[in-house]
């Protein structure tokens, strides 16, 4: 069943059209090709059951959905971005979860690393602005000698997503902001589901506190500068009405 459905979508007319893509030789046959086909499924598949997303039945044919793959399928996040949400063990705090994100498939895109952008790139890191700075190997403290040098998309996610959770503006890095905001969305969505089905503390809540910070947009959870706007507000609201 699950081969006559992909024979009839688009990739099966894409692999008989370019199977050079798919990394398939030239002058292949139907059958060949469905067999390939085949294989190809059979190994995702295969992928799917060591990441315990599915199950396979006890006559080796039919699958079954774990938790894992159908909160992949229900928030459209990537696999090896959904396999890496176990890595967060019960002691994980908001740096590993910043790192986490940073590192998804789903900001990379955003974050693409510009050889040209290197170089303010490494002064943001150097900055006050960021909460945790990327560090050479050994290094243990914060200083302009000590911080690492920018060289991957996953480091420049860290960076901007800190400067939006600080609410400090991205400046000439403002372009991809939005994507970086759709992808961060999504991505800690089911990371929040992930971990309250788990029951880890203590990373649940840096994740929940990562979303809030990036969505608001305004500053860190405990920036004392934050509490003192927050209670302006309130005060003009209370003295308005």
């Amino acid at each position: 069943m699950c081969i006559t459905w992909l024979k009839s979508t688009y990739l099966w007319a894409r692999m008989k059209r370019n199977p050079i893509f798919y990394q398939l030789p030239r002058g292949l046959s139907e059958a060949e090709l469905e067999e390939r086909l085949k294989a190809l499924c059979l190994a995702q598949l295969r992928a799917l059951a060591d990441a315990q997303m599915v199950r396979f039945g006890d006559d080796g044919l039919s699958i079954a959905p774990l938790p894992l793959g159908t909160l992949m399928a229900r928030t459209c996040v990537r696999f090896e971005t959904v396999k890496s949400f176990a890595r967060l063990g019960v002691g994980c705090g908001l740096a590993e979860v910043v790192a986490l994100l940073a590192d998804s498939e789903e900001l990379r895109d955003a974050a693409t690393l510009r050889r040209t952008e290197v170089k303010a790139l490494f002064e943001v890191n150097c900055s006050s602005d960021i909460r945790f700075p990327l560090l050479n190997d050994k290094a243990k403290a914060k200083s302009k000698s000590n911080c690492a040098k920018i060289k991957t998309h996953a480091q420049k996610a860290s960076l901007l997503l800190q400067l939006r959770a600080a609410g400090v503006p991205l400046g000439e890095f403002s372009g991809c902001e939005n994507m970086l905001q759709l992808g961060a969305r999504r991505v800690l969505r089911a990371l929040i589901d992930f971990l309250v089905s788990e029951g880890h503390a203590r990373p649940l809540c840096a994740a929940v506190v990562l979303r809030k910070c990036l969505e608001r947009g305004a500053g860190w959870h405990d920036d004392s500068q934050v509490e003192a706007l927050r209670v302006d507000s309130w005060a003009d609201m209370i003295w308005v009405d």
